[in-house]
């Protein structure tokens, strides 16, 4: 059996993010407002035993504990906080 257990951090700094106008389908410059200023955290455990392999992973685990402001373009959010689950089971050797 061997597990592996982890956090993956990834710091978002300061900056202009482009706008997207949905009538021409293109994004545009603005230099109103900035977005970022705040890290994504992702916790994850693997495990194997034998031949099966079990995953779970924790995405955006800091989701809503610094306000939800996280956008990636103006009126389009980032994804919440999700789960997932995942089982890999070989049935011969």
């Amino acid at each position: 059996m061997s597990i592996q257990i982890g956090v993956s951090v990834f710091l978002v700094s300061n900056y202009y993010a482009d706008s997207y106008m949905p009538a021409t389908a293109q994004f545009y410059i603005q230099d109103d407002k900035k977005y970022g200023n705040y890290p994504f955290i992702d916790f994850f455990i693997n495990a194997k035993i034998k031949s099966v392999r079990i995953f779970f992973k924790i995405d955006h685990l800091n989701s809503g504990w610094m306000g939800n402001g996280y956008v990636q373009t103006p009126h389009y959010p980032l994804n919440d906080r999700a789960f997932k689950i995942g089982i890999s089971w070989r049935f011969y050797d």
